[in-house]
């Protein structure tokens, strides 16, 4: 065998390896860092009285585009689905 078969034999085993590697961890990574999605929180609105719920991954990405704000007194606001009014309170069944 050439040497420039041999070389290009091992460039391409170490560039296999390389993206192997790469694509293993980017697979692992970015699964680690995801809210899980089955649990959910429950939300009351007094305003319109509606229920509905929000993944915790959902919950976050309102969190952090400001679609919550301090309750006084302590707690936090979430924009209502329904009447888009900052009044929903956290109830984790329909009867809180």
């Amino acid at each position: 065998m050439e040497p420039s078969t041999k070389r290009n034999i091992i460039l391409l085993a170490v560039l296999v390896a390389t993206v192997g590697i790469a694509s293993w961890r980017f697979l692992a990574g970015g699964a680690a860092d995801l809210a899980p999605d089955d649990q959910f929180i429950g939300f009351h609105c007094p305003a319109c009285d509606h229920h509905f719920t929000l993944s915790h991954r959902e919950f976050e990405r309102r969190f952090n585009s400001r679609e919550c704000h301090a309750k006084p007194g302590g707690g936090i606001l979430v924009k209502c689905p329904k009447c888009e009014n900052f009044t929903a309170e956290r109830a984790d069944s329909p009867s809180d």
